[in-house]
């Protein structure tokens, strides 16, 4: 049985790494739960909020520049609650 998740998610990627490993998380979780929108909040520093711009399976991109404490802020002020946020951190490294 699937957990249920929220009608939309608020993924936060910060790493250049991570978003490139991200991309297929993305597409997976996507797959398994279609009705949910996606968004993502992601550095607009070393071109990560462009990697996702063109996905197929976000709702919208949100570029930020900042601390990894202030994303966490600014998708609160964007209006999602934290049970509608993922953090992707260091996703790289658990490959490994």
């Amino acid at each position: 049985m699937k957990p249920k998740y929220s009608s939309r998610i608020l993924i936060i990627i910060d790493g250049l790494g991570d978003c490139l490993a991200a991309s297929a998380v993305i597409e997976a979780f996507h797959k398994d739960f279609p009705l949910t929108d996606l968004y993502l909040l992601t550095w607009q520093k070393h071109g990560c909020s462009e990697i996702f711009e063109y996905n197929p399976n976000l709702k919208q991109v949100f570029p930020f520049d900042g601390s990894f404490d202030s994303q966490y802020r600014q998708a609160q002020i964007i209006g999602f609650q934290p049970n509608e946020i993922i953090i992707l951190d260091n996703i790289v490294h658990y490959g490994e």
